[in-house]
C-alpha cells in the first residue's frame, strides 16, 4: 500500500521539526511514537480485510484472461498475415531474411493488436461475464 505523494511530503514536514529538510534518526523516531496507534490500526484493518472467495478469485481470472485471449489470437493472426506479406514482397524486393520478414510482422502485428486493444475489450465485456465482486479498499 503505497501513499500518495502529497501525503508523504506533509508526514516528511511534519516529522521534520526543526524545519531544516533533513529528517534526523531522532525525529523520525519521534514522528513514529506519535503515529504508531494509526499504523496500528491501519495493520489490523488490513489484517481483518476479507479473503476473496474461491469463486471470486475464479471469475476474476476468467475476466482478466478472455482480453488476454482475444488479443493473442489477434497478435499472432496478424504476425502470420504480415509476416507472411512481408516476406513474400519486401523480402524478395530487398533480399531480407525469413527471420527479418517475421520479426517485422510481429512488430506490424503489435502495433495493429495495441490498436484494438479498447475494441477487443468491449467485445470481452458483451460477453456477460458474471463480475467477480472483488474491490480494492
Amino acid at each position: 500500500m503505497r501513499m500518495p505523494q502529497n501525503n508523504l511530503d506533509a508526514a516528511f514536514k511534519a516529522a521534520d521539526s526543526d524545519s531544516d529538510g533533513v529528517l534526523s534518526k531522532h525525529e523520525f523516531i519521534k514522528w513514529v511514537e506519535t503515529h504508531r496507534p494509526i499504523m496500528a490500526e491501519t495493520v489490523e484493518t488490513l489484517a481483518n480485510a476479507a479473503t476473496p472467495a474461491f469463486k471470486q478469485l475464479f471469475f476474476l481470472g476468467l475476466a482478466s484472461a478472455v482480453p488476454f485471449v482475444g488479443f493473442g489470437f489477434m497478435d499472432n493472426f496478424g504476425m502470420i498475415i504480415f509476416g507472411e506479406y512481408i516476406d513474400s514482397t519486401l523480402g524478395v524486393a530487398l533480399g531480407l531474411s525469413t527471420m527479418m520478414a517475421a520479426g517485422l510482422g510481429n512488430a506490424v502485428a503489435d502495433v495493429v493488436g495495441i490498436s484494438f486493444g479498447q475494441t477487443i475489450e468491449a467485445i470481452s465485456a458483451k460477453l456477460g461475464l458474471p463480475d467477480p465482486q472483488v474491490r480494492a479498499s
